[in-house]
């Protein structure tokens, strides 16, 4: 048997939880995975749906859920009306077994889910804020990951250091330019520790023509622009056709924000209505909005 309480069947997709010690050491339940979908909302929950794998305990284990925070690592309990006894007791038992190598699986599967949410969300149905001096001034550069702070890096390897790109754009929406500045951040990854930047190296993007121009001065037996940009292309071959979507995606939240920060959207016809703690979360996650999005209100 795995040390792991938590596995995952990839032939049957789907989650299994089992504890080795505690009340509940030795049962098997099917845990369902799911997390907030909107990817703005900056939770890092993970809600698991439970229920026994064997039909002759379900009298006994009702399906019920609780909530991991993986940023904080604990159970995500604001009253004690939140949790039942026995969905505590086993969340508990899970947070207390679980290794470092099974965190690391959680955050690998709540990032995945949210990069997909950002890739494929249509923007126009994204209420996003902006810096209130980039709508002051437009001219000023807006990061990405800034205002959708789940969206997929551009990572790529160089021998053997990793790189990542953090891309600013213009967002001016009469501007024509077509110019993206790439900061190139070579990421250290120690075996423990964060993991934090080593290098830096700063570029502009021409994605009419899909050029780089280097902003900063060439550095002595580092990486050359030309190879960094090519590891990039080799490991991102779509990058300007991505490069354009984001650009495209960041000046239409960008409008919309104009029109609410400068009163041009329509006045409500009717009473505007506040979503109570206790009810269905609007970003449609199934989960208490004081549970999701109503804990940054």
């Amino acid at each position: 048997m795995s040390s792991s309480p938590l596995s995952y069947n990839t032939e049957e997709g789907r989650y299994t939880l089992q504890l080795h010690n505690g009340p509940h050491a030795g049962i098997a339940f099917a845990a369902k995975l799911s997390a907030c979908p909107s990817p703005i909302c900056p939770c890092t929950d993970v809600t698991f749906s439970c229920a026994p794998l064997a039909p002759v305990l379900a009298s006994a284990f009702p399906p019920f859920t609780f909530v991991l925070d993986i940023e904080e690592r604990c159970v995500k309990q604001h009253d004690e009306s939140d949790l039942s006894p026995q969905a505590f007791s086993l969340a508990s038992g899970l947070v207390a077994e679980m290794n470092g190598q099974d965190w690391k699986d959680l955050d690998r599967y709540f990032y995945t889910y949210k990069e997909k949410q950002t890739e494929t969300v249509d923007p126009k149905t994204l209420d996003v804020h902006f810096p209130p001096e980039t709508l002051i001034d437009p001219s000023m550069m807006v990061g990405y990951k800034d205002i959708l702070p789940f969206a997929k890096s551009f990572a790529f390897t160089v021998g053997t250091a990793h790189w990542l790109v953090d891309e600013l754009y213009c967002v001016n929406p009469q501007c024509t330019c077509r110019d993206v500045t790439f900061d190139f951040l070579r990421i250290d990854l120690p075996p423990e520790g964060n993991a934090h930047v080593a290098q830096q190296l700063t570029a502009t993007y021409d994605s009419r023509r899909s050029t780089f121009k280097p902003q900063t001065a060439p550095w002595p037996d580092k990486p050359t622009l030309k190879t960094l940009t090519q590891s990039l292309r080799k490991a991102h071959p779509n990058l300007a056709a991505e490069i354009r979507k984001r650009r495209t995606t960041l000046r239409t939240l960008y409008r919309k924000a104009q029109r609410r920060e400068h009163g041009d959207t329509p006045a409500p016809t009717g009473p505007a209505t506040k979503t109570g703690p206790n009810e269905p979360c609007p970003c449609g996650s199934g989960k208490k909005h004081k549970k999701c999005c109503g804990r940054i209100a």
